[in-house]
């Protein structure tokens, strides 16, 4: 079974989350009580460890002081410069369409 916190497009969310809060001049327990959770939780984000939901990459944007959008599109700028196939070349098929094929 794939899981996506393993794929080299991933790779790149947490190492950016990561830049952003230094950036920013933050530390993990900084972001982790803005964000209501522990240093444990911010530390398996950035490492790879738990996968970042998009409602919690929000916060995490919000929490250090950027606008999500603006953090997405550095996402898609770095997948871009790095290569990565974010998006499907073609609009996927239903099950129900594929079958009939």
């Amino acid at each position: 079974m794939f899981n996506i916190i393993f794929s080299a497009e991933y790779e790149v969310v947490p190492a950016m989350l990561a830049r952003v809060r230094q950036a920013a001049g933050l530390s993990q327990r900084d972001v982790a009580w803005a964000l209501g959770r522990s240093q444990g939780h911010v530390h398996r984000m950035e490492t790879r460890q738990r996968p970042l939901e998009l409602v919690e990459f929000c916060r995490v944007a919000r929490a250090v002081g950027l606008d999500p959008l603006d953090v997405l599109q550095g996402l898609l700028d770095e997948f871009e410069r790095l290569g990565c196939e974010y998006r499907p070349a073609d609009k996927p098929q239903t099950r129900r369409a594929a079958s009939r094929a």
